[in-house]
């Protein structure tokens, strides 16, 4: 009997299974779609609180609302109708300006319109001004660049930032402000009817300092003037590009624009922008003219080193014979020789060091920017700069209007002019009676290409009243610079050739991180690439105290942690890019000295770079241009410098001076110079 159920329901099982599927989805039919658990809470007439279904939620509005269409007169009468407020409004303000000339104590607001405006007729100049003593300067050098973006929330000290080379510009001016404020006073005052005149109006608001470049070209012609934008680490970056011509404003529209810019830090932001803080120990920014100063000082610095080295060494030797002599002075002529040669053996490496040090303090740069020496960063320079520096914020030698008092080196005099022409919140623009100086940077220059700058300034048109070009009235455009020429960063020289292999010995130099490196790659041949990377042995980092700025604007000495970026990497990319494809052999018709011609034969090297265009140069220094030798030896100059420790981030003195500069004044605003060091 079982056996015949099992078998029933294992021929069935499927039947079964979908009468049981049937039945389930017929259930939930019933349950979920005709018999709906969904149900809503609401009042019925004699206030209690019923389940009801949709569908005769639906019937209940639709009774409700025939209901109260049948009695629409009804419903109005519970209903209080609107009456007017105006006559007692109207009574209540008669009361409350009541005996008052209105005309007198508040202004008509049709003053404000852009047609009233337009009435008054102002005289608005075209014109503010010309831009003299214009001057450009380039500066190629290790610099912190920040490894995030700069906004005004997050300044470039308090982003990320790591050491970098970069080519900086930077296009220097001067702007007769006393000139231009009285021509304002003039249009919008003196010569207008008294109802119109407005001192408000009559202060001139800088909106603006447009830089502009031009490329030149291969073919020997310059190309057209584009604008230059502002530095990526200029906190107002957007506030500055977006106001230039009146378009994309922020909200807020012009007026608030031209309240915003009236601020002492936005103006001087404007017209003196930082720069980037220096990381090479012998490298500091300035103004161009000042910067020039700097770079002419320093090579005087270099000289006096080199002097003082030279008799320094000279003493020592000459102590060191006196030794010998007392020490041997009974030895027959072999102690003396063996003595002498000991001698010699220890004065050459004394005099290998002072070698060293002299071709690092006699180097400059390839754009011969005078980037100063080692000793004047560590000794006599920066040194007698850091202890002034000190002696100055510790002992009150910083005075008001960023002065110095007592004795100064040259190095300072320069500092203490750059003082003199920054902008502080003391300065007052509109009472100014010597031309300002100002500036702009340029930081996207590329290395092997030639420019020229030139640059004006403008001022809010304080009667504008739209967004359009109009908003900003323009100096004229300064005399254009003379041309910048940015070198390039990476060369390489092919010096000497295998004929049996036709393999060649290439020295590739490249600047990184504030110096000139050279490396030789020997028997490169056809179809192998020039360049690679090596990997260099690191010494541990000496614990030199660097001063920096510290508490309170104190400078105090800082000590570089052993993983701290350092000017000394573990490998540097040699990789041209550039690939062999064959070394061939020429002859060149020469003239000799009998003016006959003669053959000449040398090598040619071919290579590429991208596989397209073939390009050459002739294997061997005899065989190279003039202008190639000359470039190779500055560079195996600049390569003998010993890469020294990077200066710490806010350092710089220029910065520190410049930033104390600035604030000072605040403390008219209630803020201690304490708390703003601080």
């Amino acid at each position: 009997m079982i056996k015949k159920i099992g078998r029933f329901f294992e021929e069935n099982v499927e039947k079964i299974t979908l009468i049981v599927v049937g039945l389930l989805c017929v259930f939930l039919f019933i349950w979920r779609i005709l018999l709906s658990p969904n149900t809503v809470e609401i009042e019925n007439e004699d206030g209690r609180m019923v389940k009801l279904s949709p569908s005769v939620v639906d019937e209940r509005i639709l009774e409700i609302a025939l209901k109260l269409n049948r009695n629409k007169s009804g419903l109005t009468k519970d209903v209080n109708s609107y009456e007017s407020k105006k006559d007692e409004y109207l009574s209540v303000m008669d009361s409350a300006i009541k005996n008052i000339d209105i005309n007198q104590i508040i202004p008509n607001p049709e003053i404000f319109t852009p047609e009233t405006v337009a009435q008054a007729q102002y005289n608005v100049p075209k014109s503010i001004g010309n831009i003299t003593e214009v001057a450009v300067e380039h500066i190629r050098a290790a610099a912190y660049v920040p490894t995030e973006p700069v906004t005004e929330q997050r300044t470039y000290d308090q982003v990320g930032h790591e050491p970098n080379d970069i080519d900086f510009v930077t296009v220097q001016g001067k702007f007769d402000i006393a000139a231009c404020n009285r021509v304002f006073h003039e249009r919008f005052v003196d010569q207008v009817e008294e109802q119109w005149a407005d001192a408000n109006l009559a202060k001139p608001i800088f909106a603006s300092v447009q830089l502009q470049r031009r490329e030149l070209g291969g073919d020997g012609m310059w190309g057209d003037w584009q604008n230059v934008e502002r530095t990526k680490i200029d906190q107002y970056k957007d506030l500055f590009e977006n106001i230039r011509y009146g378009e994309n404003l922020p909200p807020g529209g012009l007026m608030i624009q031209k309240v915003q810019f009236d601020n002492p830090m936005i103006q001087m932001s404007l017209l003196q922008p930082q720069a980037y803080e220096m990381a090479s120990a012998r490298e500091e920014w300035l103004p161009p003219v000042l910067h020039k100063s700097y770079a002419d000082e320093m090579r005087n610095v270099i000289r006096q080193d080199r002097e003082e080295a030279r008799k320094k060494e000279a003493q020592e030797r000459e102590r060191d014979t006196a030794d010998r002599n007392r020490r041997g002075g009974g030895r027959g002529a072999g102690g003396g020789i063996n003595d002498r040669t000991g001698n010699i053996g220890r004065g050459t490496g004394r005099s290998g060091g002072g070698a060293r040090s002299g071709n690092r303090d006699t180097t400059y740069g390839i754009t011969d920017t005078g980037r100063g020496s080692r000793r004047s960063g560590t000794g006599r320079g920066r040194g007698a700069g850091r202890g002034t520096e000190l002696e100055m914020m510790e002992m009150g030698r910083f005075m008001p209007g960023g002065t110095l008092t007592g004795e100064l080196s040259e190095i300072d005099k320069i500092y203490q002019e750059f003082n003199k022409i920054s902008l502080n919140y003391n300065t007052d623009l509109s009472k100014m009676e010597e031309p300002i100086v100002f500036w702009a940077h340029d930081d996207t220059v590329e290395p092997e290409k030639v420019y020229q700058y030139r640059i004006r300034l403008g001022v809010f048109n304080p009667v504008a009243e739209g967004e359009n070009d109009d908003v900003i009235i323009w100096s004229q455009f300064s005399r254009e610079t003379e041309p910048v020429e940015i070198q390039g960063r990476l060369y390489f020289f092919v010096k000497g050739i295998q004929e049996a292999t036709s393999k060649v010995t290439i020295t590739v130099c490249k600047y990184f991180l504030g110096y000139w490196r050279s490396e030789d790659f020997r028997e490169v041949g056809p179809g192998e690439a020039i360049g690679g990377i090596k990997k260099y042995e690191t010494e541990e980092p000496e614990e030199e105290p660097i001063f920096a700025a510290g508490n309170r604007g104190m400078i105090t000495p800082v000590v570089t942690e052993s993983d701290e970026p350092t000017s000394k990497p573990e490998e540097i990319n040699y990789d041209t890019g550039a690939v062999i494809i064959d070394i061939v052999a020429m002859n060149d018709w020469v003239v000799s000295d009998s003016r006959s011609m003669t053959v000449k034969p040398y090598y040619d090297m071919l290579y590429s770079f991208d596989g397209d265009e073939i390009e050459h140069t002739p294997v061997s220094a005899a065989n190279w241009s003039l202008e190639k030798r000359r470039i190779y030896t500055q560079i195996q100059t600049l390569t003998r410098e010993e890469p020294e420790p990077f200066k710490a981030f806010g350092s710089s003195r220029t910065q520190r001076g410049m930033g104390i500069n600035q604030f000072r004044g605040m403390e008219d605003f209630g803020v201690p110079m304490r708390m703003m060091m601080e």
